[in-house]
Parts: C-alpha cells; structure tokens; sequence
C-alpha cells in the first residue's frame, strides 16, 4: 500500500507538468452545483436594427469546488429536443457562436466564469398543440451538463411579435395542453401571467421581426 506521502509526491510531480492555467481546475474542478443557469430560456425576435431582444437575454455562470469562477470554459445551450424550434443562423453578436447542425448556441465563459446570450427564432408548432416538453433545454460547460431548463418562445410565426402570436397563445392557453413554449413566468403552467408577459415584451417592441437578415437556420 502507497503511503500518503508517495501519493502527494505524486500528485505534485504530475502537476509539475502541467500548464498554471490548468492546474487550479485539477485541484478544485469545475462544479455544476457552484454553477448558475436559468430555469428559463426565451426565445425571442429582434428589432428592425436587427438587435436580438433585450429580454431574452440570460446569463451562465460557471464555478469550481471553491466556487471561484471558471474562466475559458466552453459554455453550450443545446436545443436538440426542441423540435418545434427555428433558430436564427447568425447571432449578431462576435462572442456567440450558432451551430445549425447541432441546434446549439455557445460561447467561452470570460475572466468571471460568465457566458451571457440573447437567442432568436421561433415556433413551427401549430397552435393549440402540444409541442415540446418542459426542461427540454441543455445547458452544458465543457461537457459537463449543468441543467435542463424550459424553453419558451415567444415569436409563434415567424414575422416577430404581432396578433397573429397573440391569436397563437390563445389558442395554447385554452387548448389544455399546456404547452411549454407559453410559459414565460416559468410557473410550470400556462395561465393568465403569461398573457401578461407576452403582452409586456409586446409593447416594449423589441421583437418587431425575427432572423433579418441572415434568415433560419435550415
């Protein structure tokens, strides 16, 4: 049996070989219970500058066993169970990156282990029907899955937010399907505080069209 002594030893003679910036995470690894993730993802449109919503926006924040902050870890937002989903194929932002074949949006966390994105797109879900599950999201940061939020959309055709959504959202919340992309107030539950927040986003006129100019993905 290896005393302790030789253990450490050990452990040290390897670490000796490895790079600083890699060693703090071998020590105090990366820990998805430190780490912070929405229960909500929105979905939303842009503006007619083609500036993704404001209010869609969420932010991801990676920590190790210490809970210090993680910094250069790949962060992906997988949405490959969200069949009903059209993403945009560009992002509008240098930092994020939009990969249509995997359905995914991802980005490198900064010096404070944070990741911060605004996703666009919208429903191809005819209204009224079911359509994705809750916690369909995957929120995930070097690989490792950090936790499965719900998904909702709030562009229901496809031109940005106008009465055609609205007509749309009816339809979900007296279909009793409850369906989750009419979640917005993440109640686990279609109802009247929805329509609400569909309604603010609405007037706040940040989602007046959607994928322009680079269109969906295919």
């Amino acid at each position: 049996m290896r005393s302790p002594l030789f253990v450490r030893s050990l452990i040290l003679l390897v670490l000796a070989g490895v790079p600083q910036s890699a060693r703090a995470q071998i020590v105090d690894p990366p820990s998805p219970a430190n780490s912070t993730i929405p229960k909500l993802v929105s979905v939303m449109g842009r503006n007619s500058s083609g500036v993704a919503d404001p209010i869609s926006q969420f932010t991801v924040t990676y920590r190790d066993l210490a809970n210090n902050p993680v910094a250069g870890a790949l962060i992906v937002v997988d949405f490959g169970a969200c069949a009903e989903l059209r993403l945009c194929s560009e992002s509008h932002d240098p930092n994020v990156v939009v990969d249509c074949a995997s359905r995914t949006v991802r980005q490198v966390t900064d010096a404070n282990g944070v990741a911060i994105f605004r996703v666009a797109g919208w429903s191809v879900a005819a209204p009224g029907t079911p359509g994705t599950g809750y916690n369909a999201g995957r929120i995930y940061a070097d690989g490792v899955l950090l936790g499965s939020p719900t998904v909702a959309i709030y562009d229901l055709d496809m031109h940005g937010l106008g009465a055609s959504d609205l007509s749309a959202l009816l339809s979900d919340l007296f279909s009793g399907n409850n369906a989750a992309r009419g979640d917005y107030d993440a109640s686990g539950q279609l109802g009247a505080s929805d329509l609400s927040t569909w309604l603010r986003a609405y007037f706040a006129g940040g989602s007046t069209t959607n994928c322009l100019p680079e269109g969906p993905c295919p």
